[in-house]
């Protein structure tokens, strides 16, 4: 189970406190948004990771839209392979999140399909832990004018590996998702491999 935010919603983020279990994303701290509960595509347009240390990390995609709400999942139960490198990750320092959400996610200037379709996940760690990061993400998507559908869920597989090989001190490993013992049951592969970039 997923939450999914579609409407618009004033309530306030006022605590920095979350609960993300591994099926889905508890609200117990940032009020009563007005969600619908939906499986589907897990990435947004745009992308945050959010580590067990309150760093933020920004990457985009393309998600697979379809009719409904935010888009469309191919494969249930799985995520979807992304192609996702370390150095697709930026890292995104709190002092300029406002203004960074500003150019990159509500942008007045986005044209009128990307406005339509423009969606944000923020991925984090599970378990309980504060994060004045997301409140931060959170309350200037709720107040944009130009606010996505956006989805606070929990990190996957990829996204959990590629930010390994970006923060720990790897000496000589080179990220390479040929050589990773990816959990099937878990990610699905559109394509009979991933092209390294």
């Amino acid at each position: 189970m997923l939450i999914i935010s579609c409407k618009e919603s004033t309530a306030p983020v006022d605590n920095d406190t979350y609960t993300i279990t591994k099926n889905h994303w508890m609200y117990d701290s940032i009020g009563k948004y007005d969600t619908i509960q939906h499986s589907s595509e897990l990435y947004g347009r745009c992308n945050f990771i959010i580590d067990s240390t309150n760093r933020a990390y920004f990457y985009t995609t393309t998600p697979i839209y379809s009719s409904d709400c935010l888009g469309l999942e191919l494969n249930p139960g799985k995520t979807r392979f992304i192609n996702l490198f370390p150095n697709d990750l930026i890292k995104v320092d709190d002092k300029i999140m406002d203004h960074f959400i500003e150019l990159n996610i509500v942008n007045d200037d986005m044209d009128y399909i990307t406005k339509k379709f423009n969606t944000l996940a923020i991925a984090t760690p599970t378990g309980t832990f504060n994060s004045p990061i997301l409140t931060n993400i959170l309350t200037k998507v709720s107040v944009s004018k130009n606010k996505p559908v956006w989805i606070v869920r929990p990190l996957t597989q990829e996204e959990r590996i590629v930010l390994k090989h970006k923060t720990e001190d790897r000496t000589g490993a080179i990220y390479n998702p040929y050589l990773v013992e990816w959990d099937t049951t878990k990610i699905y592969f559109e394509k009979p491999w991933p092209i390294i970039p």
